[in-house]
């Protein structure tokens, strides 16, 4: 018999646990909600065992056929827009000052930030090569050196937006298992 997989995840909805559980939905095909919530009633209950069982009385043992089980059921935000600005006001003009950005992750012909890591900032272009191969020699990555405007004086931050679920969102608790492909 193959070995028996259970895994817990977290999610706003059913398919986010899953994603966070590292599961398949595509596989899940039976939901044990009911026939959990009556074993789990007796007092030596023991779930790898309650999950065999389901997968030999209802898929007949057959690998790769997931179940799932809601033990906390989840409310998705349903928010059209889940955040909240704060936009900061300037008192003054920002003066901005060239700095070197080290980045890593970075195609040749990269010409911004974008997709990249920033390691490391420079005051000028010298000590950003130095340290740069410093970086490479110690981690063996490529390392890419782009110029970048840094705010020097006044506010640095142009606004904060921050994530604000629905007020009725709640986050569940699922339990996957399934027979190992």
């Amino acid at each position: 018999m193959a070995n028996l997989i259970v895994k817990t995840g977290k999610g706003f909805t059913k398919e986010a646990a899953a994603v966070n559980a590292g599961v398949d939905i595509e596989t899940v095909k039976y939901d044990s909600t009911q026939a959990y919530k009556k074993a789990a009633e007796k007092d030596e209950f023991d779930l790898k065992g309650f999950a065999k069982s389901q997968v030999e009385s209802r898929a007949k043992g057959v690998a790769g056929v997931g179940f799932s089980i809601t033990k906390v059921a989840g409310k998705a935000d349903t928010r059209e827009r889940p955040y909240s600005e704060d936009v900061v006001i300037t008192t003054k003009a920002r003066k901005y000052k060239t700095t070197y950005a080290l980045a890593t992750g970075l195609s040749k012909e990269a010409t911004t930030l974008e997709g990249g890591t920033i390691v490391g900032l420079a005051e000028d272009k010298s000590a950003a090569r130095k340290q740069a191969k410093d970086f490479v020699t110690e981690n063996k990555v490529d390392v890419k050196i782009l110029p970048i405007k840094v705010v020097s004086d006044g506010e640095a931050v142009a606004a904060d937006v921050t994530y604000t679920p629905s007020l009725g969102a709640t986050e569940g608790e699922y339990i996957f298992f399934t027979l190992e492909a």
